[in-house]
């Protein structure tokens, strides 16, 4: 997991990401400590990147802190998106049916007239 996208404006923004399951990255505001609260911001990476805020209680030293990953590891140049080759092919598509075919109706339609 070398870089992970995140639609953040800055990464330095939080101060830790962690990896709450297989599907979301969870973005603190503050550093979890114990017998304290957090605001966060959950990232659903692979539902296109949805967000979430909430506030998680740490309050006992039975509950585990969260392992943040390294901010060298995340980013937010659109590039390393998961859906990056699938919005590639959407824009692909509408291009085709916004501009080429257009062009050929309009093509069509004035070949007849001679300027």
């Amino acid at each position: 997991m070398k870089n992970i996208y995140l639609p953040v404006d800055h990464v330095d923004d939080f101060a830790c990401y962690s990896v709450y399951n297989n599907d979301t990255i969870r973005a603190y505001y503050t550093m979890p400590e114990v017998n304290s609260s957090s605001n966060y911001k959950d990232f659903y990476i692979n539902s296109h990147y949805l967000e979430k805020e909430g506030i998680q209680n740490f309050n006992s030293y039975n509950q585990y802190l969260p392992a943040c990953i390294p901010k060298e590891n995340i980013t937010n140049n659109y590039y390393y998106r998961n859906d990056f080759a699938s919005s590639l092919f959407i824009f692909t598509i509408f291009a085709i049916f916004g501009i080429m075919i257009p062009i050929k109706i309009f093509v069509r339609l004035f070949r007849r007239f001679d300027f």
